[in-house]
């Protein structure tokens, strides 16, 4: 007895069904183009395949970006930047990212402005962590993180779904502004 073919029709149903629930994409953008600095020796220290990689300098007044996905498992990843040549107790100082796409569920990001051995981090870069991390201290949607000691601001927000975006938008605080509007208070 032959087995009949399978409509192609019906091959790419099945394949749309497929991509469409059980592959989780990412884009990250990272916008510069309001900061000073120059973001540098960028990488990759958790993430799942890269379709884009990520730019390993993004220049001041520049963006960056960067794609990964997964298939069938939550996408997750950290990627770091150095930050100029500021430091922070003789290491280089470090902007992190992180994120996390759920199959179900709420995506999540956070952003951190510190050293690798910061008492915040602690484990840095490890996978278990920067999920309990997420969990305790990750952002949904949009938030603005204020980061005074290194007078720099970021804007971030994620879209929610299994294709989602995660945009961070870098700026420098004007410190004197900032200084006078708590003297106010």
């Amino acid at each position: 007895m032959a087995i009949p073919p399978i409509p192609s029709s019906a091959l790419s149903l099945i394949n749309n069904i497929f991509g469409k629930f059980f592959v989780n994409k990412i884009k990250i953008n990272i916008n510069n183009t309001q900061s000073r600095n120059t973001l540098h020796h960028g990488k990759r220290f958790l993430g799942n395949t890269l379709i884009k990689p990520l730019p390993v300098t993004i220049n001041r007044r520049e963006e960056g970006f960067a794609e990964f996905k997964s298939t069938i498992k939550k996408a997750c990843g950290l990627i770091t930047y150095e930050i100029d040549d500021k430091r922070k107790d003789d290491l280089p100082l470090l902007l992190i990212v992180g994120w996390k796409i759920s199959i179900i569920g709420k995506n999540k990001w956070f952003v951190f402005i510190g050293c690798e051995t910061d008492p915040d981090f602690p484990d840095f870069p490890n996978e278990r962590f920067m999920k309990e991390y997420l969990k305790e201290n990750g952002n949904t949607g949009s938030n603005t993180l204020d980061f005074e000691a290194h007078s720099i601001s970021i804007d971030g927000s994620i879209s929610d779904g299994n294709n989602a975006q995660l945009n961070i938008d870098i700026r420098e605080m004007n410190s004197g502004v900032f200084e006078a509007i708590r003297r106010l208070l």
